[in-house]
């Protein structure tokens, strides 16, 4: 039976291809084949991406016009990397400015593909992203090459468990193309988002037992959420669904325990996956060797220093990634407002694949904490918190500069154990903040759904 789902999935892929509206199918095709070019057949497509963006950009985009100006036009026919280097860093707030006031002006005779509203988590600004058709179809095909890469075939039942509503950052309201094909090509659960005031152990348990009751090769979802559920899948011994192949995690960092935690209560891999909302399907950790792999042919990605600078190997920065494929409203050296690891760039991962690795996004930099050590991350946090299972149960308010409280939810107090939480992220920031400890009954998400692992606290 699902065999048969299969091929007339992927029928109606190849049908809705006669239309380039709708061709999803080639671009997907495409990108499955450009993944096992080696380093420089795929450097040498990723240079020819960035030249023919930035001619575009500078040509066509007063924003990027200006940022143009002083640089020696023939450095971007001779070295575009090199050209693109010389730009300055394009921060959200710069963005949303030019959006609001000149959004004429974007790459006159492009047509619109689709409207993504950002959530604002990471840096504290939303804006509307226009993405022209052929950039919005290319998107679409590495979700499809990501999904697949995970064992997904059309016609498949993916779950989605998201923080927020699956239309909520869709400006323009839901796009045909995705009514299409989330009904016909992989049949898509979307479950209810997350509530504000945080899940509670009766509806994580409720959610939980409608996923083990369904069918679903894939789940994917925020990596808090289905943590939760694998929680009261464990507690309360539920069977997993048999049909599962894979869960891939986004929207928010996941420490190795809590990843192993979810691995074993739905009895299936579990893989990281990258890609905010106005840049889909960046980066996705490989199922043989476990590295994360940047998706060279639609990204260049760097990691700079709050002051714009390259960071060295080994080094926390800032994500800072050039999308070669929209021209309506490019975005170039974009400031996501994550932090990242910096790598080598002359590691290769051994499955044979030529795209480059990058490292684990770490979080959102405005949930960093400055330390003389250096930045204390998110990923840190929650790996120092997982020792004590606490993970999804657990953020950091700020009480002033130098004083943190950590919040708890335990499923059962162990007022011992909280206190011994407190003492090791003290240790762990080098006894630079005062720590006291909170339980709280439910720790509550952000505004946008997503949790927030620090935060100013509410004031009295």
């Amino acid at each position: 039976m699902n065999m048969l789902r299969n091929i007339a999935s992927e029928s109606l892929y190849r049908l809705a291809a006669q239309s380039s509206r709708f061709d999803v199918y080639h671009p997907w095709q495409e990108l499955i084949a450009s993944q096992w070019l080696d380093a420089k057949a795929l450097k040498d497509l990723r240079t020819s991406r960035l030249r023919n963006l930035l001619k575009h950009s500078v040509s066509n985009v007063p924003f990027y016009k200006q940022k143009a100006c002083g640089i020696d036009p023939q450095l971007l026919m001779q070295d575009p990397l090199a050209f693109l280097n010389q730009l300055e860093i394009t921060s959200r707030s710069a963005l949303t400015a030019v959006a609001e006031n000149v959004r004429s002006a974007w790459s006159p005779g492009l047509k619109s593909g689709a409207a993504v509203r950002t959530s604002g988590t990471g840096t504290g600004v939303r804006f509307d992203l226009k993405i022209d058709n052929a950039a919005f179809l290319r998107k679409y095909a590495l979700l499809l090459r990501n999904y697949h890469t995970l064992g997904w075939r059309p016609g498949d039942t993916i779950y989605s468990l998201w923080p927020f509503s699956h239309e909520a950052y869709q400006s323009g309201g839901r796009d045909i193309r995705r009514v299409i094909a989330d009904t016909l090509f992989h049949p898509k659960r979307y479950f209810p988002p997350m509530p504000r005031e945080g899940l509670s152990e009766e509806q994580a348990l409720l959610i939980a037992r409608r996923i083990v009751t369904g069918d679903p090769v894939l789940i994917e979802g925020d990596g808090h959420y289905i943590g939760r559920l694998a929680e009261a899948i464990t507690r309360y011994d539920l069977k997993p669904p048999g049909s599962l192949r894979a869960i891939k995690l986004a929207t928010c960092p996941t420490p190795e325990a809590g990843r192993k935690r979810i691995a074993k209560a739905f009895n299936c891999p579990v893989f990281d996956n990258y890609g905010p909302h106005e840049m889909e399907g960046v980066a996705l950790q490989c199922t043989y060797s476990g590295l994360m792999h940047l998706s060279a042919e639609s990204y260049i990605a760097e990691i700079v220093d709050d002051d714009g600078l390259l960071c060295r190997s080994g080094e926390v920065g800032n994500l800072c990634l050039t999308d070669l494929d929209n021209r309506l409203q490019p975005l170039i050296r974009y400031i996501i407002g994550d932090v990242i690891r910096t790598r080598s760039e002359e590691q290769h991962c051994s499955c044979g694949r030529g795209l480059p690795l990058i490292g684990h996004v770490e979080g959102r930099r405005i949930e960093c904490l400055e330390t003389t050590n250096g930045l204390f991350t998110p990923l840190a946090f929650l790996d120092l918190m997982a020792a004590f299972n606490l993970e999804n149960r657990c953020r950091m308010l700020r009480l002033s500069k130098r004083r943190i409280r950590l919040e708890v939810s335990p499923y059962r107090r162990d007022i011992e154990k909280e206190e011994e939480a407190a003492h090791a992220l003290a240790s762990a920031l080098r006894n630079e903040y005062q720590i006291e400890v909170s339980f709280v009954p439910i720790i509550p998400t952000g505004e946008s759904g997503k949790m927030r692992y620090l935060s100013d606290a509410p004031e009295s």
